[in-house]
């Protein structure tokens, strides 16, 4: 959904969805809707999209499972079921790696403070 890029229209009465980006913006600098002026908002945003990752990396992670509060055995799982699950952990973790969509910079949060 997100590589889709649906955008739709803020108003439910309207209920624009496109995956084209007009060229008027709103006041808030939000692509304008065709439609009733008002703006388009991502139907799948950025945060959400981040959100599933991290669900995906705690879902397929295998050691946090094992070492959990309930401390599950793992003898079940077939050493090639394992492995795929390994991979694919590893790909989402390499996936969160190359975000800075979590990163908070403290500088700029506490830049309004000042020490007298």
């Amino acid at each position: 959904l997100y590589h889709e890029g649906i955008l739709a229209c803020e108003d439910a009465v309207c209920g624009l969805h496109t995956r084209q980006i007009p060229i008027a913006v709103t006041r808030t600098q939000h692509p304008a809707c065709p439609e009733c002026r008002l703006s388009l908002k991502p139907v799948y945003t950025d945060s959400m999209l981040y959100n599933q990752l991290l669900y995906y990396k705690k879902l397929f992670d295998i050691e946090d499972f094992s070492q959990g509060k309930k401390r599950a055995s793992l003898d079940f799982l077939v050493p090639e079921l394992r492995g795929k699950l390994d991979r694919v952990h590893a790909t989402v973790t390499s996936f969160l790696k190359q975000s800075s969509y979590g990163v908070i910079n403290l500088r700029d949060v506490f830049s309004t403070l000042t020490v007298r």
